[in-house]
């Protein structure tokens, strides 16, 4: 087939399971990653053929995207505050939301010297953006899944930062005396409630890991609950705490770090959703 008609065969596919603009998007991703060629490129040269290399790339991809496999894992990366990170089954992929959580904390940072802890890093990819954009800033990541700390170390390799990446299970109090003093602490915690489970996409529900997903329905604030009480005695003056949070549980978020003493601000991300809270220590 002609590059044209291969493209025509991957919306044709991709309709079946998502809206007509998400199939385009998907197959662009695809085509420039596998083939090199962009939609425009397409367009001017319709007839064009394709290697069988590339061929078979399209193949397979096509396969694992009707499996419900996200695109960027079957890519091997996504885009997050202009870079490029390597994500894989067993960490979570970038949303946009904590790309404007992470785009807050460059703001609050500047280049002053900073000490920033990052709680379920995952893919790095907060830590990392962070670090590129201050570097004077230390930055410490901590999860408790060992895959995800492999690939947050080689996105931090790819990117020439030095982090300091460290396993933990950020639940288990005992820990926190092991993380020293921070002017910032953020988070894209767990937050959807295990009930929400079954709406969601298959590509998501079926295929991230859920261990970065999903908490209990009666625990719904168990990470916010546990930022705060670490944040009252681990945040330097003048510090904040940065979270993402469900879109309808910001309120409950904020009134968490208020139980603890700090003064909250719910933000909302592009689409107008509450969707993080920034909270401050009152001493």
């Amino acid at each position: 087939m002609t590059a044209s008609a291969w493209y025509r065969h991957y919306l044709n596919r991709l309709s079946k399971l998502y809206e007509p603009s998400e199939s385009d998007s998907i197959a662009r991703m695809v085509f420039e990653k596998l083939t090199g060629l962009s939609r425009s490129g397409i367009l001017i040269d319709p007839e064009q053929s394709l290697p069988s290399s590339a061929e078979q790339a399209l193949t397979d991809a096509l396969q694992a995207l009707e499996e419900h496999q996200p695109v960027q894992y079957v890519l091997g990366e996504t885009w997050f505050c202009g870079s490029s990170f390597m994500v894989a089954p067993g960490v979570l992929i970038p949303r946009p939301e904590t790309e404007e959580l992470t785009e807050k904390a460059i703001r609050f940072l500047g280049q002053k010297p900073a000490h920033v802890l990052d709680i379920g890093t995952g893919s790095g990819c907060i830590a990392i953006s962070i670090k590129k954009n201050c570097p004077d800033a230390q930055v410490t990541a901590i999860d408790k899944s060992e895959d995800a700390l492999g690939i947050a170390g080689k996105n931090a390799e790819r990117h020439h930062c030095r982090i300091d990446f460290r396993k933990m299970d950020f639940l288990d109090a005992e820990t926190w005396p092991l993380l020293g003093m921070f002017d910032l602490v953020i988070s894209n915690p767990p937050y959807i409630p295990e009930s929400e489970r079954q709406s969601m996409s298959a590509h998501v529900a079926n295929h991230e890991p859920g261990m970065a997903l999903f908490v209990p329905d009666g625990q719904p604030l168990v990470f916010y609950k546990a930022i705060a009480s670490f944040a009252m005695d681990h945040l330097n003056n003048g510090g904040q705490v940065m979270a993402e949070t469900h879109e309808n549980l910001a309120s409950e978020t904020a009134r968490v770090f208020e139980a603890n003493g700090f003064r909250a601000e719910i933000c909302r991300d592009m689409f107008g959703k509450e969707r993080m809270v920034i909270a401050n220590l009152v001493r």
